[in-house]
């Protein structure tokens, strides 16, 4: 599924997947990317979730993770791992930073 994420550079921020086939089971992941583009071998941010609440998985954006990141357009995805071997995208789009004024 496409959708667009948009944060301001340096906050904290929390995104909440769920699972719609039941709760998630040891050895699952969930995988936060952000890069440049499709293209690029470097990511400017990757979180992994591998601790569960059912079937809910938090990725927690934290200030330092996006405090070096030039604001702008950005592409992301979030992908699941079953601990099987199954792989599925579940969002993708493009990952928005927007800038601040404020910086502590």
């Amino acid at each position: 599924m496409e959708y667009n994420l948009k944060m301001i550079c340096g906050n904290t921020q929390n995104f909440t997947v769920q699972n719609n086939d039941g709760d998630f089971e040891e050895g699952d992941k969930v995988t936060f990317s952000v890069k440049k583009n499709y293209s690029d071998d470097t990511y400017l941010l990757k979180k992994e979730v591998t601790d569960f609440n059912g079937n809910l998985a938090d990725i927690n954006i934290l200030p330092r993770d996006t405090a070096n990141i030039e604001p702008g357009q950005y592409v992301y995805d979030i992908q699941f791992s079953s601990f099987d071997g199954k792989v599925k995208t579940i969002f993708k789009g493009d990952f928005i930073l927007d800038w601040r004024v404020t910086d502590e």
